[in-house]
């Protein structure tokens, strides 16, 4: 059973007994009143009992005056009718007397006893009653006892458990807290890693992009290279003289040709040939040299170099590629971004002007 239920059966318990209390008051009540009217009818009885007395004493006054009268010495012979006996009046208004005051007591006799009769049937049913109410008072008391005591312990293991429930509140509540500091660590960690791994997602979309151009850059060379490789191995080699020669992707001519798109003729031997990546590769002797990729190679005495960046040939050679070279004396440069020819050699295709006995022709010329 629960404090509640314990509460509950006390205030019944309370309840009872306070209905018992003003039970046993109103038989006390009741008690008092038979006890009044015992006491009325005892005063009554002695009333008129003293009522009696007095009647008995008066007759008695009354007889011996009558006596007294009758017994004087004094004899008057009178000649009337004869009267009444008043001996045998007086007797019988006695008797007529003292049938009544029996009659009377003998009423107030049963009366009294009656109502004795009927008190004492009440003040015994009362009393066993009272008895009866005294013992469940006795009865309750001790219930209300054991009541107090069983409310005491569960008083005491209600303030144990209300302490319990305190230090487990304490205990539990240092626990949270530490486990929010932790929860505020590994957030503070955990923002710290996120900044770390967006500086390297950002290194790394860096990286990729610099990886993605080197390998666009590497595939381009690769492209040149291979480019490169076709031009040499389908490059035609030149001739020797004064004769203009012509190749379809490179071929040289001699000191006083021109090459389209390729490599130069040297004065007396043309060197044919490409190369490739960003690196161009120079002859030296009279023999020309080709550079291929995106910078030009240069020739040397009497050869002209050629690539893409443009080379520039000395002597009796012209210089050829798509940036243009620079013709030497008796040499033209020729190419898409070309520079100036030589002095007996016309540039074409974007060269630049010629100097001496041949014109520079082309799209975009330069001085």
């Amino acid at each position: 059973m629960t404090l509640d239920d314990f509460r509950i059966k006390f205030e019944m318990e309370q309840n009872l007994r306070q209905g018992v209390d003003a039970d046993i008051n109103g038989l006390r009540q009741v008690l008092d009143n038979l006890t009044m009217e015992k006491s009325d009818l005892e005063m009554q009885y002695e009333t008129l009992q003293e009522e009696l007395m007095a009647l008995k004493k008066n007759h008695k006054e009354e007889m011996s005056q009558l006596t007294g009268q009758n017994s004087g010495d004094v004899n008057v012979e009178i000649n009337v009718a004869p009267g009444k006996d008043l001996t045998k009046t007086l007797n019988d208004m006695r008797q007529e007397y003292e049938q009544l005051i029996a009659k009377n007591r003998k009423d107030i006799e049963n009366q009294y006893e009656t109502q004795i009769t009927q008190i004492e049937n009440e003040v015994s049913s009362s009393g066993q009653e009272v008895q009866s109410s005294a013992k469940e008072v006795t009865q309750l008391r001790h219930g209300v006892q054991e009541l107090e005591i069983e409310l005491q312990s569960q008083l005491s293991k209600k303030a144990a458990l209300e302490k319990s429930l305190e230090d487990t509140k304490n205990r539990y509540c240092g626990q949270l807290q530490m486990i929010q500091e932790q929860i505020s660590n590994l957030e503070a960690q955990i923002t710290e890693v996120r900044q770390e791994i967006e500086c390297q997602n950002q290194e790394y979309s860096l990286l990729l992009s610099i990886k993605m151009r080197l390998e666009q850059e590497i595939q381009t060379y690769r492209n040149l290279l291979e480019g490169g490789q076709e031009d040499f191995e389908s490059s035609g080699a030149g001739k020797i003289g004064l004769g203009g020669g012509q190749g379809g992707r490179g071929g040289s001519g001699g000191s006083y040709g021109r090459g389209s798109r390729g490599g130069s003729g040297g004065s007396y031997g043309g060197g044919s040939g490409s190369g490739g990546g960003y690196g161009g590769g120079s002859g030296g002797g009279h023999s020309g040299g080709s550079g291929g990729g995106h910078s030009g190679g240069s020739g040397g005495n009497y050869g002209g170099g050629s690539g893409s960046g443009g080379g520039s040939g000395g002597g009796y050679g012209g210089g050829s590629g798509s940036r243009g070279g620079s013709g030497g004396s008796h040499g033209g440069g020729s190419g898409f971004g070309g520079e100036s020819g030589g002095s007996y050699g016309g540039g074409e295709e974007g060269s630049g002007s010629g100097g001496g006995y041949g014109g520079g022709s082309g799209k975009s010329s330069h001085s």
